[in-house]
């Protein structure tokens, strides 16, 4: 019995000396002159006359733009 409990310990440390630590992180730098501009709009079209059918759709636009 003590084997098999060991061999859980070694093997949950193997996991986690396996897995990644984390997410990565992306940091974006631009120079003072620089912007990033985000616009998001959104547009709805409905069915025909007595439907329910209601569809949306959400665009989100990122531009960068010289101050």
């Amino acid at each position: 019995m003590g084997g098999f409990v060991w061999g859980c310990i070694l093997g949950a440390a193997t996991v986690l000396w396996i897995l990644p630590e984390g997410s990565t992180t992306v940091v974006e730098v631009l120079p003072e002159n620089y912007a990033i501009v985000t616009s998001v709009s959104d547009t709805m079209c409905s069915g025909p006359v007595g439907k329910a059918n209601v569809v949306t759709t959400r665009t989100r636009t990122q531009t960068v733009q010289l101050q």
